[in-house]
Order: structure tokens, then C-alpha cells, then sequence
């Protein structure tokens, strides 16, 4: 089927249809068939393949999202008019079955206690602890925040709680930027000292920024990287050379007072992503010629999509 979106953009499309996250697609082919099943499966297989191909010709991904929208919303107005079965026989009454009291949690072992604190006591003396296994699938999608707070610990570099690890590009709740070293909002990057960073907590998903806040419309670009999902994304602006990230609810915005500074921000985020196989990272200016010229205009037309 002719679609004048990207494979990117599609799959942004059907991420909208799944609640678990979704990886990248080998095509343009591979992410129009994923995406057209999984709608299949959202409104069904009667009025799927007209929604499609509306969906998929449309000139630019702000309207094929309206598309889909709207598709969405017509299906669920029909099934909620749709006649109410027959209200079921009343079941008999059963006698709900008495509740144990809850037994008060046990007391650490005094074999747990001594580990502990001979833990602790290594800790103290710089030695580090084995990470915790996150080999199960539920633990899947913090790995790599697992993987960047061992790096930082190991370089002496992991000041402050865990959730403060900061890796350009980690999947990490204070967001990411190309940093040194965690810290709070308002201070200047030692890389660049025109370079401020600020973080705040909106919760929600990333698709606010896809469609309105980050969208290309309003200037800005995804830069699309292996991690992204529904709770992570990365989008930059070069007009106002800024740097957003959102991480399940936490957003970091990186500034630059140069192109020179802009563009080195996002080389680093492509060199961290690589280097921990979330890479290469690409910019998304989408179908804007004068937002692809701007890209280009700071150096980074080798990073385009």
C-alpha cells in the first residue's frame, strides 16, 4: 500500500493501539502491516482495511493521527449504541468466606542482618555491592536505567539517590542531557557555559509532546532512538536550540545558547545511544523542508532521517 508516512511515524501510530511498548520496525512494509493488525484488533476486521488505507495515505502524521482518532471514537460510539444484553438471573447468595487475620510481617533474619550490614559497612568503604537481577521480563524496561547507575557507581560519579543517574539518553526519571554528573535544576553544564538544565514531573505520556507541545508544527523534531515508547521520548528544537526529554513523567529541558552547544548536545545523546545499543539516534523533522534546513544549518544533517 502508498503511504507517505515513515516507518517512525507509523509506529507511532500504532503505539497509540498498544499498551506494552513497541520496537522498531525493519520497514516501512514490516510497521504498515503491525500497525494495520493491531488496529484490526481495536475496532475490527469489518472496518479495519478502509481505516487503513485512510490512515496511511494521509499527507503527514498530525492527520493521519486525526484519522485514527476518529476511526477510534466512531467505533466506540457504535458499541456503546448498540442494545444492552438481557439483564442476568440474580445468583444465590453465598456466604462470603471469613478473612483471616493478616500474620504481622516477620523481622530480618539474623542472618539477613549481618549480610546487611556487612553490605553496608563495604559500601562505606567504597567497596560496591552485586547490582539486583532484573533478568525477569517484568524487569525488562529498567535495565538500562540498572546498567547506567553500575557505570556511574563504578566511576565514583553516582552522587545522591539511584533515580538521579544521568546518561544522555538512559532511560532514566530525571530525563536526559549531555551530562556530567547529576544535578539539580538551573545548573550549567561544565561541557558548555551557556548550557542550563531544568526538571519538573508531568505526568501523562509522550504523546502530548508528539502532537502538540514537540510537534513539528511548533518548530520541533523527535529524535528517535531504540528506547522510545509511549512513557519515553526525545525531541529538540533548533530554533530555539533546546532539548527535551520525557521519561515516565519526568521531563528535562536542556538549553543552549549556541548552535555550536545544540549541536554537540545531540551528538552526544547519538555517541551514548550507540555506545549502549540504543543507537544510532536520528532526527525526525517529518515533512518540513524549513525544519530540515534549520537541522542542517547547525551541522546535523548526517543525523536526519
Amino acid at each position: 500500500m502508498f503511504t507517505n508516512l515513515s516507518a517512525v511515524q507509523i509506529n507511532r501510530l500504532a503505539q497509540r493501539l498498544s499498551d506494552a511498548p513497541l520496537g522498531r520496525s525493519a520497514s516501512v512494509a514490516a510497521a504498515a502491516e503491525r500497525f494495520e493488525r493491531l488496529l484490526a484488533a481495536k475496532i475490527g476486521t469489518d472496518r479495519a482495511p478502509k481505516a487503513i488505507k485512510s490512515i496511511l495515505t494521509a499527507p503527514g502524521l498530525e492527520t493521519a493521527a486525526g484519522r485514527l482518532a476518529a476511526e477510534i471514537d466512531a467505533f466506540e460510539q457504535e458499541t456503546a449504541a448498540e442494545p444492552a444484553p438481557p439483564p442476568a438471573a440474580p445468583e444465590q447468595a453465598v456466604e462470603p468466606a471469613p478473612i483471616a487475620e493478616a500474620e504481622p510481617a516477620a523481622a530480618p533474619s539474623a542472618p539477613r542482618r549481618r549480610r546487611d550490614a556487612d553490605l553496608e559497612a563495604k559500601a562505606r568503604q567504597g567497596e560496591l555491592p552485586p547490582p539486583p537481577d532484573f533478568s525477569a521480563p517484568t524487569h525488562a524496561r529498567f535495565r538500562a536505567k540498572l546498567a547506567a547507575l553500575v557505570e556511574l557507581a563504578g566511576k565514583g560519579r553516582c552522587h545522591g539517590p539511584a533515580r538521579s543517574a544521568n546518561q544522555p539518553g538512559v532511560v532514566q526519571p530525571q530525563g536526559a542531557g549531555p551530562l556530567s554528573r547529576p544535578r539539580s535544576a538551573g545548573d550549567r553544564s561544565p561541557g558548555g557555559p551557556g548550557m542550563k538544565i531544568t526538571r519538573s514531573f508531568e505526568p501523562g505520556d509522550r504523546y502530548r509532546y508528539d502532537f502538540d507541545l514537540c510537534s513539528c508544527a511548533r518548530g520541533w523534531a523527535q529524535v528517535d532512538t531504540a528506547q522510545d515508547a509511549a512513557w519515553f521520548g526525545t525531541w529538540a528544537s533548533p530554533a530555539e536550540r533546546t532539548i527535551l526529554n520525557f521519561a515516565e513523567g519526568d521531563v528535562t529541558r536542556t538549553f543552549c545558547d549556541t548552535d555550536a552547544e545544540f549541536a554537540a548536545a545531540l551528538r552526544e545523546i547519538d555517541r551514548w545511544n550507540r555506545d549502549h545499543g540504543y543507537g544510532p539516534a536520528r532526527i525526525d523533522p517529518g515533512f518540513d523542508p524549513a525544519l530540515k534546513a534549520a537541522f542542517e544549518a547547525v551541522g546535523l544533517g548526517d543525523m536526519l532521517h
